[in-house]
C-alpha cells in the first residue's frame, strides 16, 4: 500500500524499498516510533525473500519431473510397463520369477530391435545409396 498522492515512480521505489529494508511490527493502536532504534526493538527476523527462494527451488525440483513426463513418450519404450513387469517379478514365487525376467528381457530386446530398424529410416538409406 502506498498513499494516493505518490507518483508511479515513487510507488515503485517504495515497493522496492519495502522488499530490501528491515521489517518491524507496530500494533494498530500504537503510534509509529520516530527513532529508528525504537523501531528495531520489534524487528521481524523473517526474511522476505524466503518465499521467492522457496518458489524457485520448487520449480527447479519440479521442472525435471515435468520434462521427463512430457518426453518419455517420445522414446518409444513403455517404461511404466517395464517397471510394472519388474514389480510383478519381485512378487511372484521363485520358480515363476525366471519366466517373468525372461519376459522383461524379451520386451526390451524387441524394443531395441525395433529401434534399430527405426533408426535406419528413409534418410539413412538414401545417404547410404549416395
Amino acid at each position: 500500500w502506498v498513499p494516493a498522492q505518490f507518483a508511479d515512480s515513487h510507488a515503485a521505489y517504495t515497493e522496492n524499498l519495502c522488499w530490501v529494508s528491515h521489517m518491524y511490527y507496530v500494533p494498530m493502536d500504537e503510534p509509529i516510533p520516530e527513532h529508528k532504534s525504537d523501531r528495531m526493538v520489534r524487528d521481524i527476523s523473517f526474511y522476505r525473500w524466503v518465499v521467492a527462494i522457496l518458489l524457485i527451488q520448487c520449480l527447479l525440483f519440479k521442472f525435471p519431473n515435468m520434462l521427463w513426463k512430457e518426453l518419455r513418450g517420445y522414446s518409444g519404450i513403455n517404461v511404466q510397463k517395464i517397471v510394472n513387469m519388474a514389480e510383478e517379478a519381485t512378487m511372484t514365487p521363485i520358480d515363476e520369477r525366471q519366466e517373468k525376467v525372461v519376459d522383461i528381457a524379451h520386451f526390451i530386446d524387441r524394443w531395441l530391435k525395433t529401434y534399430r530398424i527405426y533408426k535406419y529410416n528413409v534418410f539413412i538409406r538414401m545417404r547410404e545409396k549416395v
